[in-house]
């Protein structure tokens, strides 16, 4: 299957007639990607899909690979480019140079780039990058592939897709976390509190078992990273990752689970993360803080307002008749609900239901058994309903409009009521008199029933069984039939309505409390004529949570205030007494709220019951109903009990957001997963997760590791969790595109790991366990800009598509005539929608904007035209041309045959199909046509030549041959399509054979005949011919040959079959037997020649004689060859004696060295040698057409020699070498032992080891297998110490000297002992003697010869322990102390040790700077150690501290102060006042420190100001600072220059430094601090820095955006103005919370540019002065996007300008903006703009402006454009004239000034402005615009009028529109598309002109002339009139009809001519042009010439000029 799918593609035939090279590589390719381990293993690899998918793919890969830098051989193959990746849409038939080949290509590598591949080709084609590494791939282990989108190829063949098991092909990143889905060890979890986790088992949500882990305890337990770092996972920060679990909860309430991440850096230090979209740092996936729910409690009943003229009868009970308002209705199957159970009552019935119709059949009411009555019209209102049609949907309603029709009953028996009630608790009743009948209400939402009376109550009592109701007319009164969305009525079955809203929420619906007439239920169950209690229950409401799955609120009550409620029942007197008991019913749980209990009369009676606050957890329902109990029944028959009041709640839930994860149900596991995302991940919207308040996080730059935080405190919950699954993985990988979880997988599998790494493969995986391939690496990664994407949209028909609308964002993009649109980006994955009529529109197409070194990024896309079958007409006709009728053609699977005109039509969708056409006599016909429009498709059909042949066979004896077989067959290769050649014919009495009708070329022919000698020849035939044959008989005779196969080896001898023999001119081949055979030989000598292959003898024997039957044998002998076998051992020796056996059979000894030597013929023999003292060794060998030696090697026999040797004390030895035969092996010992394999020989040993004696012995042959023991003894030396005097040198008698493991010695008088010690071995040493201090020294004996080991001892002496502190108890550092001998000074703690000191008494002295000295006398030191303590007092001076603020002392102001001792202990700290001048006096130690501060609310404080006490004064400066205040707790603002400060929820900011005495400019900049909600003070003393830049934004520098994005701004502070240094370009940009902008706000300003300052903000209005300096110069952009700003009344709130864009898009889409000022120029907000040049999309989408000022623009007498300055304005009608731009008298460019006003027309009188040269597309997209009659074009310097009314809806242009027009040169697509246009100038009036060639039609001119005076007649001049009209479907400029001719005039002229005019498609699509416009001619006889004659030949270009049109009698050339 797979093979046939692969034989039907295209690149089956290229590949193997073209490139075997390519299939070779292809299927190397296959191969590998089909091994194991390269695709995941969920895609099953034998699948026929995959087969035939995958061949596709791989083929399509490699000729990528292989021919892509070729380009000139992909040129030469035209398949190529027609096909290669054509279902993406970037390949046509149309590529047909190498340019566009290498544009092709370019792309490609593009779209490649986008999957993770770095490079492809350099510049100069040389393959390069991924593609060249999966070229030298050579192990399956290397192997990558990376597979275009299944999207973009259209491909999805089930298991094979990469896309189909979705995330499943990656796991968890290490192996830190079980992989598996149960719990089962807890080890594997980093948990907060081990002994608060347990394992349980337990079953998941479809009941299989599972083991879960759950907390138990009273403290803080979960997973997290705070006792356990070690289980930190390794993670990237450029990567995304997903962190999910199963959980369920016990209970709804009480949960306190909290879910969120930690993250660390390379440290492991941790770090915070923020939310992916936004700035808010966060660790947690649910945000803290936020509202309580809020509930609104409404009442509705405005249906009623709206029937005011309808019957609204009172529906009470009736005592002869049962239920009142007692409905039952049907389900869609037809059946009843209800039923027997409804109080006794029976109802049957078939029900259907179309759209326009209802019937009930066999309709059946019983009640107990016997027919229920059906009342008469007094009594209507108790019917039972019989037709019904609802919708109970509050998101539908129903319109009952039109004409109905009842029927299926007798009308004079029955009378109908049509009886309505609402869901708002409305009803009403109307009674229907005339049938049909109309209805015409208003649209609700409720239920629609029609009801039956009696019309005779006396005769007719019972129900009709059929019923019907139709639609008559009017399609608007369509039955929406809701058959199956009501309540049962059952308290235990709500119903169908409340499950289907359970189970498919929908969003936003609200939760009503319904009355029981509203829907439908059982009123009460009734027992008639019988006594004993009733009881049952009324449904009175039900409160469901029904809301949208994703984000439930967390409950749902009704008021926070009881509220009352009031029921009316009729109470009939046979029931009392009776209680009413109002219950509640939550879950399975009951519970009453009320009762009252009635002993009534029969009279309604009031219940008032107060409604309660329930909280309803998400999801549940909630029921309350009222129960009725009677003791006893009455003789009524009926009674009824009506609920008459109904409210409807809505409620509304505002997050709360305390950072609990909350799940909605008890005892059910959900999945939750939160998203970390990489860092600077640019998002369009927040990440919302998958459970409630959920959003993403975001990983900040450094993070290297993570865990997952989710714990629950128990201390505070009471419900128990259960937690299973829990994952940890990477979800969007580095290749741009592809499908885990929420994008298409790109697949690169198997060892490509995902990071730059410098481990091996295999370790980086044993930590990550993740395995894909990032070509880019990190050091790639780049902070985020903005790129410009060019959308290129493409039909399926390979042209661009204008027009195309392509929705992305909030932007909607329209394409140009290049099928171009193009939109500026951030990095980041967006939806894109694209549409266009004609097409199938594109839907949620995802767009991957491309985090690259590429500014601009091209994306394509391919519009499917609509699907619809196109015409196509086979012309089929001969070389002459005439039709050929009765030709088969063959085309899309039909057989059609031509008719007379050799025409045959078909139908076929859009592609390319194969047709063959077929004729007899003609040669067959095929070809490929590429459908793409309704089109014909001419073939020519060749006629075969046909000639005649004869043969003339004769016998020289006997004349002519008759009965003679002639075999003629062609010799030339036959064509499939030719007619075949092959019969035979008969030669009759006169000897000739003749073939006719036979096609020219060359034939042979065979003459036979029984007993005859055969004659063949060959003939070239050309024409007719006759060909002459010599026919003579034979004697003949039979031989057979037999030959065998001679095996000389073996001796065999088989028949051979195969074998050639030649023999009497004939060659043949045995067969199975052998034998060959010839039969009717002719006698005579001949040769005979045996051959087969070379292999064997060839037999040849000649002048063999052949006289009769014969049978010869023949032995064909194999050839041999010599085959030397030489077998050899040890050393390469030869074996004499060993013997050989061949294949078994033949046994062979070897003599001497030359070995033994065999003939043997080929094949493969196996030989087995053997030889004592040898292994038998086995070898086979292949004789191969040559001689060769054969060389056995055998192996001896080995044996164990083992050796084991011990030292110290019999432990095992270590590396002790064991050396045989002197060096011929040697070995180490391991743990003691080695073991040798030898053969049985005599070996010499010798054990050696460093500090051991060597030991030797011998190993005889025969003792072998052995075990050698060997003991290795150390080597022992003398060593002798030497013990002296360290201080004078001398030696030590009696010191006592002891060695580790040696007993004790004493040196003699010299000093001297000397001990015997072992080599190898280290000892440590005590010495000791009487006075001196003992001694460790430590010798190693490692010399054979050890030197004399010196150690030199000292006496004891003492020391003097020094302390000094401050009278405070502080430490006194560099305090100066002596004391018997020596000095030192204290360290910092006070300390000092003086040492050497002997016994004796000594005065102790200190002394320290900034204290007073002290000495103590006679201090003893006696053989011990001294203390010495010394505490010393203060000396004190002063110090004066001074305040200012703004630069002035303050008086009796704060001063905080503190003082320190010269030991930094605190003196004093205290809160001093000011005297009167500003000063405060401070007294405190000398050498300490004096410090100061101040602080005040408008000020940030001075900070700590210090000084030397007794040193200079204090000076503390406070300045106004900028303060911002905050909702909640503020942000952290970026401040340079200055300082800042936060105090509650206060940010103050104040340039310099603290306490400055100049405070400078400060930089301080606040972008989306969005808690921040006033500027609160503006500074006074010193200036803000400002941006820098011009009218661009983006490039903005400096303090740019310093409020960006606080989108909870909404006040700005007026205590003054502030000082700017520099511009505010996009300052307050997004602070959507601003209403109001103060007066003169930046006039302070020093910059030029307040571009950008309030785009997108909230502001309302502008101020009502100025609000930039005049100097300022760039306006851009400035309220851009305030959809809030509805008035843009100003005075002078503008700058001067002056500048490039000084004005651009300043109130761009500003759609809420109408209030424009009136007629008064101050009011003009650019009333000081007077250097204003370019006023270039400034209002544009200004969708509100219904009118424009004249004075807007009364001071801006520079401005010189105007470019699209009122774009979009669609509310623009006619409030605006031209005379606003006369004070521009510079403005140059209007070009879409107007462009897609919608709603423009223009008003009477207006003119293009004097000045402008550039009127392109002004009025372009204008739809409604109609009339331009009164439009003056003529200023006198207009130049471009390119599209200018283009898509308008003019519909006439009036006569000399562009006359005298002296200057335009460009009118390309001025008014193309304009589909109401019907007129160019004609006036109307025609003149008569003289008549038309020889048909004498009078010709008439209408004189219209709109080109008088252009560069249309301007011979010497240019003018580009490209499409000028082009899709003017209803454009016509004459007519030519049988009996007169009407053409319009361009111009007039004296001679005939026209301009450098270029009219390519002038008039393209203009199917209503009849004629060809003139040029009337003032002079001569002819008086008009046509514009397309060939005197006119300055015309620069005319392709397809009236393509398109009916004019007659155009050129070639101009159509």
């Amino acid at each position: 299957m797979s093979q046939e799918i692969y034989n039907k593609t295209v690149f089956k035939r290229f590949f193997e007639e073209n490139d075997p090279a390519v299939m070779e590589w292809a299927e190397n390719v296959l191969e590998k990607v089909s091994s194991p381990g390269i695709l995941p293993t969920f895609i099953k690899k034998d699948g026929e899909d995959f087969k035939a998918y995958w061949e596709t793919v791989c083929h399509i890969f490699a000729l990528v690979v292989l021919y892509a830098k070729q380009y000139n051989e992909i040129d030469t193959n035209k398949i190529l480019f027609e096909l290669f990746i054509e279902n993406r849409g970037l390949v046509t038939d149309e590529v047909n140079t190498l340019e566009q080949m290498k544009y092709l290509f370019d792309n490609y590598v593009r779209e490649y780039r986008k999957r993770g591949t770095i490079d492809i080709v350099n510049k100069e084609g040389t393959i390069l990058g991924e593609l060249l590494r999966l070229i030298r791939y050579k192990t399956e282990e290397e192997f990558i592939f990376a597979l275009l989108m299944a999207r973009d190829t259209g491909w999805t063949m089930g298991y094979s897709s990469p896309t189909w098991n979705r995330t499943d092909t990656v796991l968890n990143v290490t192996k830190g976390y079980e992989t598996t889905t149960n719990i089962t060890d807890l080890n594997a979890y980093p948990l907060v509190n081990p002994t608060g986790v347990v394992v349980v088992s337990d079953i998941d949500n479809d009941g299989n078992p599972i083991q879960a882990m759950t907390f138990v305890g009273n403290s803080l337990v979960g997973i997290s990273s705070a006792e356990d770092k070690s289980k930190l996972l390794p993670v990237s920060e450029n990567l995304t990752y997903q962190l999910s679990f199963k959980v369920k909860s016990s209970s709804v309430n009480n949960q306190n689970l909290k879910f969120g991440v930690e993250v660390f850096n390379k440290d492991k230090q941790g770090i915070v993360c923020k939310e992916s979209y936004g700035n808010a740092e966060s660790t947690n996936f649910i945000p803290e803080g936020g509202d309580e729910p809020q509930y609104d409690y409404s009442f509705s009943t405005d249906l009623i307002e709206q029937f005011p003229n309808v019957d609204n009868p009172t529906l009470e009970g009736d005592s002869g008749y049962g239920f009142n308002n007692m409905f039952f209705f049907f389900q869609q199957d037809g059946t009843l609900i209800g039923g027997e159970e409804m109080g006794g009552v029976a109802i049957t019935g078939d029900f259907t239901a179309t759209d326009h119709e209802l019937k009930i059949e066999n309709f059946s009411l019983l009640m107990d058994g016997s027919p229920f009555p059906i009342p008469s019209k007094e009594h209507a209102s108790q019917s039972i309903p019989m037709i019904v049609f609802t919708n109970m949907d509050a998101s539908h309603v129903i319109s009952p409009k039109g004409v109905f029709q009842l029927g299926g009953f007798d009308p004079s028996n029955y009378g109908a009521f049509l009886f309505i009630t609402t869901t708002t608790r409305y009803q009403y009743m109307h009674y229907i008199d005339t049938n049909p009948f109309s209805l015409d209400l208003p649209n609700f939402t409720g239920a629609v029933l029609i009801g039956l009376y009696t019309k005779k109550p006396d005769t007719v009592t019972a129900y009709p069984t059929t019923a019907t109701l139709s639609v008559v007319a009017d399609s608007e009164a369509s039955l929406p039939i809701v058959m199956n969305e009501f309540y049962a009525g059952s308290l235990e079955n709500p119903g169908n309505l409340l499950s289907d809203a359970l189970n498919s929420p929908k969003e936003g619906q609200t939760v009503e409390i319904y009355s029981p007439t509203a829907r439908d239920f059982a009123s009460l169950r009734y027992k008639r004529n019988t006594t004993g209690a009733i009881n049952d229950g009324i449904l009175m409401r039900v409160l469901a949570n029904i809301t949208d799955g994703s984000a439930p609120p967390e409950i749902i009550a009704s008021t926070a205030e009881p509220m009352p409620v009031t029921y009316s029942f009729w109470i009939p007197s046979f029931v009392y007494p009776i209680t009413l008991t109002r219950k509640v019913r939550f879950q399975t749980q009951e519970t009453t709220i009320e009762t009252v209990t009635i002993e009534g009369e029969d009279i309604p009676v009031e219940m008032t019951l107060y409604d309660t606050k329930y909280d309803i957890p998400a999801g549940m329902v909630f029921m309350e109903y009222i129960e009725v109990t009677s003791a006893s029944i009455g003789s009524y028959d009926s009674w009824v009990l009506n609920i008459n009041e109904v409210s409807k709640i809505t409620t509304s839930q505002a997050p709360v957001t305390d950072g609990i994860l909350r799940l909605p149900f008890a005892g059910v596991y959900y999945e939750c997963r939160g998203i970390l995302s990489r860092k600077d991940r640019a998002y369009a919207s927040p990440v919302d997760l998958n459970f409630l308040y959920g959003r993403g996080l975001q990983m900040k730059e450094g993070t290297s590791y993570l865990s997952l935080s989710l714990t629950q405190d128990r201390s505070q919950a009471s419900s128990s969790v259960y937690i299973y699954d829990i994952k940890i993985k990477p979800i969007f990988l580095p290749f741009y595109q592809g499908h885990l979880g929420e994008k298409d997988v790109i697949a690169a599998y198997y060892k490509n790991n995902s990071l730059v790494s410098n481990e091996g493969v295999k370790d980086f995986m044993e930590t990550y366990l993740v395995a894909y391939k990032n070509i880019i690496g990190d050091n790639e990664i780049r902070p985020l800009v903005q790129k410009k994407v060019i959308f290129k949209v493409i039909s399926d028909r390979g042209s661009y598509i204008e027009g195309a609308k392509i929705s992305i964002l909030e932007d909607v993009l329209t394409t140009n005539r290049n099928g171009e649109a193009d939109i500026v980006l951030f990095p980041g994955d967006y939806s894109v929608d694209v549409e266009k009529n004609l097409f199938l529109p594109i839907k949620d197409n995802l767009l991957s904007v491309l985090e690259d070194e590429e500014d601009t990024q091209i994306e394509y896309i391919l519009l499917q035209g609509d699907i619809y079958e196109r015409k196509i007409t086979f012309i089929v006709r001969n070389e002459q041309g005439l039709p050929i009728s009765g030709a088969q053609i063959v085309f899309n699977g039909e057989f059609k045959n031509t008719d007379s005109y050799g025409n045959a039509v078909f139908y076929a969708f859009p592609g390319l199909y194969p047709y063959t056409v077929t004729k007899d006599g003609y040669y067959t016909i095929n070809k490929n046509i590429n459908v793409q429009d309704d089109q014909s498709e001419p073939v020519e059909m060749i006629l075969i030549p046909l000639y005649d042949l004869t043969f003339v066979v004769t016998n020289a004896s006997t004349g002519a041959v008759e009965g003679a077989n002639v075999t003629l067959v062609s010799t030339e290769k036959s064509d499939e399509n030719a007619l075949a050649v092959s019969q035979s014919r008969r030669t009759g009495t006169d000897g000739k054979a003749v073939f006719n009708d036979l096609l020219g070329g060359k034939y042979s022919y065979l003459v036979e005949k029984q007993n005859w000698i055969p004659v063949n020849g060959n003939v070239t035939l050309d024409s007719d011919k006759e060909v002459a044959i010599d026919f003579n008989p034979m004697p003949t005779y039979n031989m057979v040959f037999t030959v065998n196969d001679y095996n000389t080896f073996t001796g065999e001898k088989v028949p051979l079959q195969g074998v050639t023999v030649s023999f009497a001119g004939l060659t043949k081949v045995t067969d199975s037997s052998g034998q060959a055979s010839f039969e009717g030989v002719l006698g005579g000598k001949y040769t005979y020649d045996i051959r087969y292959t070379n292999d064997y003898q060839r037999v040849t024997v000649e002048n063999y004689e052949f006289y009769g039957d014969a049978n010869l044998i023949i032995d064909l002998a194999r050839l041999t060859y010599k085959t030397t076998i030489k077998v050899i051992g040890a050393g390469g020796v030869a074996l004499t004696g060993a013997t050989v056996i061949v294949d078994e059979t033949h046994t062979y000894i070897q003599k001497d060295s030359s070995g033994i030597v065999l003939d043997l013929p080929n094949g493969t023999y196996k030989a087995v040698a053997s030889y004592e003292g040898y292994n038998d060794k086995e070898q086979s060998f292949t004789v191969n057409r040559a001689a060769q030696t054969v060389t056995i090697d055998m192996s001896q026999i080995l044996y164990n020699l083992a050796f084991v040797v011990t030292e110290d004390n019999g432990s095992v030895s270590n590396g002790t070498r064991i050396s045989l035969n002197s060096g011929e092996q040697e070995g180490l010992t391991n743990n003691g032992q080695v073991i040798f394999q030898v053969p049985r020989n005599l070996y010499n040993w010798v054990a050696s080891k460093q500090y051991f004696e060597n030991q030797v012995g011998v190993v005889q042959p025969n003792d072998l297998p052995k075990t050698v023991y060997v003991a290795m003894p150390r080597k022992e030396v003398r060593v002798q110490f030497y013990v002296y005097n360290s201080d004078t040198g001398l030696p030590v008698s009696g010191a006592s000297i002891k060695p580790e493991g040696l007993s004790t010695q004493n040196t003699g008088s010299d000093g001297t002992t000397t001990f015997t010690m072992q080599m190898g071995k280290t000892y440590v040493c005590e010495i000791s003697v009487y006075d001196y201090q003992t001694t460790t020294y430590s010798v190693t004996v490692n010399q054979e010869s050890m030197p004399q080991q010196r150690v030199g001892i000292s006496n004891k002496t003492y020391n003097a322990h020094i302390t000094v502190k401050s009278r405070n108890g502080y430490n006194i550092n560099r305090a100066y102390v002596t004391y018997g001998g020596k000095s030192g000074y204290t360290n910092s703690s006070g300390l000092l040790t003086l040492t050497g000191i002997q016994s004796g008494t000594y005065d102790a002295t200190c002394t320290a700077t900034n204290y007073q000295s002290q000495t103590k006398y006679h201090v003893a030191m006696s053989g011990s150690d001294v203390y010495i303590d010394f505490v010393l007092d203060y000396d004190l001076t002063t110090t004066y501290i001074y305040l200012r603020k703004e630069n002035v002392l303050q008086a009796y102001a704060s001063v905080s102060v503190r003082t320190t001792a010269p030991d930094g202990s605190t003196y004093s700290n205290t809160t001093e006042q000011t005297n009167g001048s500003g000063r405060v006096t401070v007294s405190s130690p000398s050498g300490g420190y004096v410090y100061a501060s101040a602080t005040d609310s408008e000020c940030v404080g001075t900070g700590d100001e210090s000084t030397n006490a007794g040193g200079s004064s204090i000076y503390l400066y406070l300045w106004k600072a900028l303060i911002v205040s905050y909702s909640g707790s503020p942000q952290t603002p970026s401040v340079s220059n200055g300082v800042y400060e936060i105090v509650g929820r206060e940010v103050r900011v104040q340039g310099g430094s603290r306490n400055t005495s100049n405070p400078s400019t400060v930089y301080a900049n606040f972008r989306n601090h969005t808690r921040a909600t006033a500027i609160k003070q503006w500074p006074e003393s010193f200036s803000i820095q400002g941006s820098s830049g011009t009218y661009n934004v983006d490039a903005a520098g400096g303090n740019h955006s310093a409020f960006r994005g606080c989108t909870s701004l909404s006040s700005i502070a007026t205590n003054t103005i502030p000082s700017i240094s520099g511009g505010v370009i996009c300052w307050f940009r997004d602070c959507t919370s601003l209403r109001s902008i103060p007066s003169g706000l930046f006039t302070k300003m020093t910059g030029n540019s307040c571009a950008g300052a309030f785009w997108s903000s909230g502001v309302t209005s502008l101020p009502s002065g100025q609000l930039v300096p005049t100097s300022c110069v760039y306006h851009s952009s400035l309220f851009r996007s305030c959809k809030g700003l509805t008035s843009c009344v100003g005075n002078g709130t503008f700058g001067r300008g002056g500048g490039t864009e000084d004005f651009h898009a300043v109130f761009f889409e500003c759609t809420a903006l109408k209030n424009t000022g009136g007629l008064s120029a101050t009011s003009s907000p650019f009333s000081n703009s007077t250097n204003a040049q370019y006023m270039q999309y400034t209002f544009q989408g200004c969708t509100a402006i219904t009118e424009l000022p004249v004075l807007w623009f009364r001071y801006c007498t520079n401005i010189v454009s105007f470019v699209g300055c009122f774009v979009g304005c669609t509310s623009l009608v006619d409030g605006w004239s031209t005379a606003m731009f006369s004070f521009s008298s510079k403005a140059t460019n209007m070009q879409s000034l107007f462009e897609g006003c919608t709603y423009l027309s223009i008003p009477y009188g207006q003119g293009l402005p004097s000045s402008v040269t550039n009127a392109s597309r002004m009025f372009a997209n204008c739809r409604n615009l109609s009339d331009i009659s009164s439009f003056d074009m003529k200023n006198g310097k207009l130049q471009n009028a390119e599209s200018m009314f283009e898509n308008t809806g003019v519909k006439q242009i009036p006569a000399k529109f562009f006359n005298d027009l002296t200057t335009l040169t460009n009118l390309r697509r001025c008014f193309a598309g304009c589909t109401s246009l019907t007129s160019f100038g004609r006036t109307g009036n025609y003149v008569y002109v003289g008549q038309s060639g020889t048909s004498a039609r009078p010709v008439n001119v209408d004189i219209g002339n709109q080109f008088n005076n252009t560069n249309f007649e301007n011979i010497g001049n240019s003018l580009n009139c490209t499409e000028m009209f082009s899709g003017c479907t209803n454009l016509s400029l004459g007519t030519e009809q049988a009996y007169a001719v009407f053409y319009t005039s361009f111009y007039d002229r004296s001679v005939a001519g026209v301009g450098k005019v270029n009219m390519d498609r002038m008039f393209y699509g203009c199917s209503k042009l009849g004629t060809v416009p003139v040029i009337q001619i003032l002079t001569g006889s002819s008086n008009y010439v046509k514009i397309t004659e060939s005197g006119n030949n300055n015309v620069t270009s005319h392709s397809q000029t009236f393509t398109g049109t009916n004019c007659e009698g155009v050129p070639s050339g101009w159509k």
